[in-house]
């Protein structure tokens, strides 16, 4: 099990990759088997009966098959647990290999949004039906192979520095300031800035300069003289 963050708030995508064997080559998966992954709790992503997927394929070079759960999983925010289930009419058969044994490996993808708090990692479990072989699987993911969801604490900002082009007492000035996010801010987010009073700027919208203005909505940015407060929303570019 992989992830793409291991931040706090923010978006990550999971990577489950797993090998089944059987000791025969004749066995398949079928319609009627569930998959269900426990453990993924403490996320911010709101339940949905029809979770997409990201990848859900099985199989191996020609014998790949994709959208074997349909493209879509039962997820449950609350006790985070996701449940797949093989679509009907897809059976996926094994890959025999050296030694009589057979296999079949599955990869299965998704995006969560991280919780807000730091914590160790969670159990997470693996857990499988397949009615039409007789057989159960479960597995629990060690720590050591994945410390998937155990978010870190982190600067919401990293670089941050600011920067005057005249110090001299009543005069104009162009303020410049630069900071590196560590995470996504999505369309509509909102930076403000504080403390730049006093100035004889009136409360108004004013136009940015830089090559960044095009990441903030309008181009520009609200000014209020109390607190001395600069608003930028996040555009459509941003």
């Amino acid at each position: 099990l992989s992830e793409t963050s291991d931040f706090h708030s923010t978006v990550n995508k999971l990577t489950l990759r797993m090998t089944i064997s059987q000791p025969s080559n004749s066995a398949r998966i079928g319609p009627g088997s569930i998959f269900t992954i426990s453990g993924l709790t403490g996320t911010a992503t709101s339940s949905s009966p029809t979770f997409k997927l990201d990848t859900d394929k099985a199989g191996l070079d020609q014998r790949e098959l994709t959208g074997i759960f349909g493209g879509v999983a039962d997820w449950n925010q609350r006790t985070g647990l996701l449940t797949l289930k093989i679509v009907d009419a897809m059976y996926i058969p094994y890959v025999e290999v050296i030694g009589g044994q057979s296999e079949i490996i599955l990869e299965v993808a998704f995006t969560i949004r991280n919780g807000d708090v730091s914590r160790p990692p969670p159990i997470i479990q693996i857990d499988g039906v397949v009615p039409a072989e007789g057989f159960t699987i479960n597995q629990r993911i060690p720590s050591q192979f994945s410390e998937a969801l155990s978010y870190r604490n982190a600067q919401q900002f990293d670089g941050v520095q600011c920067s005057s082009s005249n110090m001299n007492f009543g005069q104009p000035t162009n303020v410049s300031f630069s900071f590196q996010p560590n995470f996504r801010l999505p369309s509509g987010a909102k930076i403000a800035i504080r403390g730049l009073a006093p100035v004889k700027e009136v409360a108004g919208e004013y136009y940015l300069e830089g090559r960044s203005a095009i990441k903030f909505r309008g181009l520009s940015f609200v000014y209020n003289p109390v607190g001395g407060v600069v608003t930028l929303e996040v555009g459509p570019a941003g």
